[in-house]
C-alpha cells in the first residue's frame, strides 16, 4: 500500500474515532441534562403533593371546629380544591406500573364526599353525622403527610435517588409502602361517583333471572344476532360486575348476561357503504330491534353520526315519564339500517318498574324556577342519573335562549329546587349535551 494512502485511511480513522467519541460525550451529557430535568420535574410534584395534603389535612382538622352555617360549605370547597390538586400531583409522579390504588381511592373520595357536602349543604339538604364522617378522615390524611414528608426527606438528604431502584427498592418502593400500609377507614356510602356502594352494585333488571349456561347462552346469541348457532363460537367468559358470556361470527361479536341471557353489547365491524337512509328510518329501524328483543317501550332522546352510523340513545318511557338511567346505545348503519352497535350495560343496571309518580311540586310551581331569559318550549316528567348512580325524580324544561342556545333545566319534583343544567351542543353530526 502506498504511504500517503495509509496516511489517508489512519487520518480517516482517527477522525471517525474522534466524532464517535464527540457523540458518545454528547448523547451521554443530553441524556444527563434530561435525567436532571425529569428529576427536577418529579421532586417539584411531590412538593405539590406534600403540600395539596399537608393543606388537605389542615382543612379536616379545622372542619371539626367549624359550626354549622355558611362556613363549613367554604371549608368543603376548599377540601374539595385541595383533593384535586392532590389527584393531579399523585398522577404525575413516576409510578411505574404499579398504581397507589389507596391513596387514590382515599384522596378522591374525600375530595367528592366533601363536594357532596358542600352542594347538600346549599340545598339545606346537610346531615350533622355526615359532617362528623368527613372531620374522622383527618388522621388519614395526617398518615399520608408523615409518609410523604420522610420521603422528600429522604430526597433532600441524598440519601434516595429518583432515578435509582426498581418496584422493590428506592423511590417506587417507599411508595409502595405507603400504599400497602394504608390504614382503613370506614366505608363512605353517599350520593357522589366515588362512594363505596357503586362498585357493589348489581344489574337491578337481571334480579330473580334464570342462570344461562354455555350453551343455553349460545343458543339465545344465534337466536338474537340472527345467526345459524353452529356458525357461532365462545370466545370468552367475564365474572365482572355483569357476568357474562362472549360470542362471534365473522365481523359480529356479542356479550350476553349469565343471569337473564340479556344481550349485553353487540358489534358488528363489516364494512358500511354510503348513507342511503334517514335520521327518521334509522330511529324507527332501532325501535323495531329493540322491540324484537323483548325490552319495553324505548324513547329515543339524542343521537350522532360518526363514518356513516347513527348512534341513538334510547331510555325507558312509562306511566308518561323517561327515565334517564335506563341507557341502551343503538347503533345504525346507514346503508341498509342493519344495527352494527349495541350497549345496553345502563339499562342492565338500572331499569325496574318504577312507581306511579306523585311530585310534591307541581310543574306550574318548578316552571317559576326558569330564568326570565329562557323561553319554555316543552316540558316533562322524567328521572335523571346523580353522580352516584341514585335516581330522581325531576320536571325537565327544554328552553331556548334569545340567542337560539338550547338548554335542559331539571326541578327535582321533591324540593323544587334545580337539580341539574344542561347545555345541548348541535351540530351537522347530532346532538350532544353538555
Amino acid at each position: 500500500m502506498e504511504k500517503h494512502t495509509l496516511y489517508r485511511l489512519l487520518s480517516f480513522t482517527l477522525a471517525l474515532s474522534v466524532i464517535f467519541a464527540g457523540s458518545t460525550v454528547y448523547y451521554a451529557n443530553r441524556d444527563m441534562r434530561y435525567e436532571r430535568y425529569t428529576n427536577n420535574q418529579h421532586e417539584q410534584v411531590l412538593s405539590q403533593l406534600l403540600n395539596s395534603v399537608n393543606q388537605l389535612e389542615t382543612s379536616l382538622e379545622k372542619a371539626q371546629y367549624l359550626p354549622e352555617g355558611a362556613l363549613r360549605q367554604t371549608m368543603a370547597a376548599d377540601i374539595w380544591k385541595d383533593s384535586q390538586l392532590a389527584s393531579a400531583a399523585l398522577a404525575s409522579l413516576p409510578l411505574g406500573d404499579r398504581r397507589l390504588e389507596q391513596v387514590e381511592t382515599y384522596i378522591s373520595q374525600v375530595g367528592d364526599y366533601a363536594y357532596y357536602l358542600m352542594r347538600s349543604s346549599a340545598y339545606e339538604r346537610a346531615d350533622e353525622n355526615e359532617w362528623e364522617t368527613l372531620c374522622g378522615l383527618s388522621g388519614n390524611a395526617g398518615e399520608i403527610l408523615r409518609e410523604i414528608d420522610e420521603l422528600k426527606q429522604h430526597l433532600d438528604t441524598g440519601s434516595l435517588s429518583l432515578s435509582a431502584g426498581s418496584a422493590n427498592t428506592g423511590f417506587q418502593a417507599h411508595l409502595n409502602k405507603v400504599n400497602d400500609e394504608f390504614p382503613e377507614y370506614a366505608s363512605l356510602i353517599y350520593d357522589g361517583p366515588y362512594s363505596d356502594h357503586i362498585a357493589q352494585r348489581t344489574p337491578i333488571a337481571l334480579e330473580g333471572q334464570q342462570s344461562y349456561s354455555r350453551e343455553q347462552a349460545l343458543e339465545r346469541a344465534a337466536k338474537l344476532m340472527g345467526k345459524p348457532t353452529p356458525k357461532l363460537s365462545f370466545d370468552y367468559e367475564s365474572e365482572g360486575q355483569i357476568p357474562c358470556y362472549g360470542f362471534s361470527c365473522g365481523t359480529a361479536a356479542a356479550a350476553l348476561s349469565k343471569q337473564g341471557g340479556f344481550l349485553l353489547s353487540y358489534t358488528d365491524t363489516r364494512y358500511i357503504s354510503e348513507a342511503k337512509i334517514s335520521v327518521e328510518q334509522a330511529i324507527v329501524k332501532a325501535q323495531d330491534f329493540l322491540r324484537s328483543i323483548g325490552l319495553p317501550e324505548m324513547q329515543a332522546s339524542y343521537h350522532t353520526t360518526y363514518e356513516t352510523v347513527m348512534t341513538i340513545n334510547f331510555h325507558s318511557y312509562e306511566n308518561g315519564i323517561l327515565s334517564y338511567p335506563d341507557l341502551i346505545k343503538v347503533g345504525i348503519a346507514l346503508d341498509d339500517g342493519s344495527v352494527v352497535r349495541l350497549d345496553a350495560t345502563g339499562f342492565a343496571m338500572n331499569y325496574h318498574a318504577r312507581p306511579v309518580a306523585q311530585p310534591a311540586v307541581d310543574v306550574d310551581s318548578a316552571r317559576k324556577t326558569v330564568a326570565d331569559n329562557l323561553t319554555i318550549r316543552r316540558e316533562m316528567l322524567c328521572y335523571i342519573p346523580t353522580t352516584g348512580q341514585h335516581e330522581v325524580l325531576c320536571w325537565e324544561f327544554a328552553c331556548a335562549s334569545a340567542e337560539g342556545r338550547h338548554v335542559l333545566q331539571y326541578v327535582n319534583c321533591e324540593t323544587g329546587q334545580t337539580e341539574n343544567l344542561l347545555l345541548l351542543i348541535e351540530s351537522s353530526n347530532g346532538t350532544l349535551t353538555r
